[in-house]
């Protein structure tokens, strides 16, 4: 299963990746995430309408973002998304992201159950008791094994096995209803593609009555009628179970389209039941949560499922699935802001990204095992050999970080006297693999490492007013130059970091700096 690929937010169908391949051959897009930024900011942009008008909220209030992710995302796909946010929210005119708190999709589905559903109260009477969660929305199913570390808050420990998940969600039922129904009637487009009409249009068409259809409809239930979908131009072919304007689906059809996600979703409920049993973990309930959770098919399809595992673990497992069914697709937001609004008892503060700057660092093998194989560089300024662009962590992915701390290093630029402008632009770096420092950015130890960003800092004033002095050649190699030393700071404020470039002026701190969100570092509903 792929921890991070756009086809979390975007259908993979033929159509949909030659439309992306198209997108990226006009140069309309670099890449998929660059859809995700885009669907992002026209949500964006609603919420903004929605703010303003509606509730005639100004928007220089401050705004707390809160996001909902997958269990299954890797620390990179958080930072992924987190830039993509960053990128909606400046281009929807929505200020800044001040502050943004990460959550998973199944911590935040069992905030809002906890309080509405008596089973689930009842199942975490104690810390310790044990459950797995399935997440059944419209793309993707997750399934995910957690111990309940308190009762009130509620705090989940970390999975018990590793989370599984299969793409097997609710829209692609629609999509092999839309397969069924385009090979039923296909051979007679010739009846029906006139006045404007298409097959295509028809079948989407067609899609969304099938779109209500589903949530009422238990394939189980032997007394459902056959379902007439009417089509004007068909006609009858009883072979095909055409009438006249019209096409009978009856609970054959609707099995063929339905069990194969039905039967995968059913494999990855018992591979996670299996696996915790394996381990000494007895779940006992299953709550059910998502778009598709509603579905009549589906419980039914997991009851007769779990009754079945029972028999064969010796134990009683549950499926909880007692929501209303206005519900389903928003238990997950209104468990989130649930979470948000109370974020004490979170995970530790230990980061799964590092942070480094990048620097230029004076040749050292014997101090420096990083040195070692690489070839310096002869600054002709200053006479000396240096290591450029190379990247000093100093948040390290594994390492706890405080609420509030600083880090700080000490760095100096050379300039030739000659020189009329003395700017030093300073970057800031972020990796999910890094944590040793002293070697360059293209080294394998850095790979992967990419901007997280940048300060400039125009420094000519120390010079023209004579704040600093240059410095005299000694030797060959070296001409008259300055030497222009500053400090590099991390800021650590919660899930905020400050990056500043800090000079002394006249015994005064000086400097420019940058707000980043660090909320990807951190595991999900860390404060």
């Amino acid at each position: 299963m792929q921890l991070w690929s756009p086809q979390r937010f975007i259908s993979q169908g033929s159509q949909t990746l030659w439309v992306l391949q198209q997108l990226k051959r006009s140069e309309h897009i670099e890449s998929e995430v660059d859809v995700i930024n885009d669907f992002l900011t026209q949500l964006l942009r609603h919420v903004k309408r929605q703010l303003t008008v509606v509730h005639e909220i100004s928007c220089s209030a401050p705004i707390r973002y809160v996001l909902t992710v997958p269990v299954t995302w890797k620390p990179i796909a958080l930072l992924e998304m987190q830039n993509a946010m960053k990128i909606a929210i400046k281009t929807a005119g929505l200020g800044t992201m001040d502050y943004l708190f990460l959550v998973t999709e199944p911590e935040a589905a069992m905030n809002y159950l906890i309080q509405k559903t008596e089973d689930i109260k009842l199942c975490l009477e104690k810390p310790g008791d044990k459950f797995l969660l399935l997440d059944c929305g419209g793309g993707t199913i997750d399934a995910t094994a957690y111990q309940a570390e308190q009762e009130y808050p509620l705090r989940l420990s970390k999975e018990l096995v590793d989370p599984g998940g299969c793409t097997h969600g609710s829209s692609l039922l629609n999509r092999d209803f839309r397969k069924h129904l385009k090979q039923r009637i296909k051979h007679q487009r010739r009846h029906f593609e006139i006045n404007g009409y298409t097959l295509d249009g028809i079948l989407d068409e067609k899609v969304l009555e099938f779109e209500d259809l589903k949530t009422k409809l238990d394939i189980y239930d032997l007394k459902v009628q056959p379902e007439i979908f009417k089509i004007n131009g068909i006609k009858p072919d009883p072979k095909r179970r055409l009438g006249n304007n019209s096409v009978e689906m009856n609970q054959k059809d609707f099995m063929a389209i339905f069990m194969p996600h039905l039967r995968e979703i059913g494999k990855l409920l018992r591979t996670q039941l299996t696996s915790a049993r394996e381990k000494g973990h007895e779940l006992t309930k299953v709550p059910l949560t998502g778009g598709f959770s509603g579905s009549p098919s589906l419980k039914t399809y997991l009851k007769r499922l779990l009754q079945k595992i029972s028999r064969e673990f010796g134990y009683n497992i549950q499926l909880i699935c007692e929501l209303a069914e206005t519900e389903h697709e928003t238990a997950v937001v209104r468990g989130a802001l649930i979470r948000a609004n109370d974020k004490s008892d979170g995970p530790d503060r230990i980061p799964q990204l590092s942070y480094g700057v990048e620097i230029m660092e004076e040749y050292n093998a014997e101090k420096f095992s990083a040195h070692k194989g690489t070839r310096p560089t002869l600054d002709k300024i200053d006479g000396r050999y240096y290591v450029n662009d190379v990247i000093s962590w100093l948040i390290i992915k594994g390492i706890e970080v405080e609420s509030e701390e600083r880090f700080s290093i000490p760095v100096y630029r050379i300039f030739d006297a000659s020189d009329t402008k003395f700017e030093c632009t300073e970057t800031l770096y972020v990796s999910d693999t890094a944590q040793q420092s002293h070697y360059r950015r293209a080294q394998e130890n850095n790979r992967g490492a990419r901007v997280a960003g940048k300060v400039t800092a125009d420094m000519t004033y120390l010079v023209t007013e004579g704040l600093i002095h240059p410095i005299e050649p000694e030797g060959i190699n070296t001409r008259r130059h300055y030497k222009i030393e500053f400090d590099l700071i991390m800021i650590v404020n919660g899930v905020n970091l400050r990056f500043e470039a800090c000079w002394q002026r006249n015994g005064r701190s000086e400097g420019v700096h940058t707000d980043i969100s660090i909320a990807a570092a951190f595991t999900p509903g860390t404060k």
